[in-house]
């Protein structure tokens, strides 16, 4: 019984770290995104 609850633990926990990144990743494109149109905006050119 100990053993099946840590092991679906350890699964859950994966999942949910996985969510959290493409989440994170999400928030992060969008930011990137954003950051882009200002610059276009601005008419900036960097690199």
């Amino acid at each position: 019984m100990e053993k099946v609850f840590q092991r679906e633990l350890k699964y859950y926990s994966n999942v949910i770290d996985k969510g959290l990144k493409s989440c994170y990743s999400i928030i992060a494109v969008e930011n990137k995104a954003k950051q882009a149109e200002q610059k276009m905006k601005k008419g900036i050119d960097s690199d």
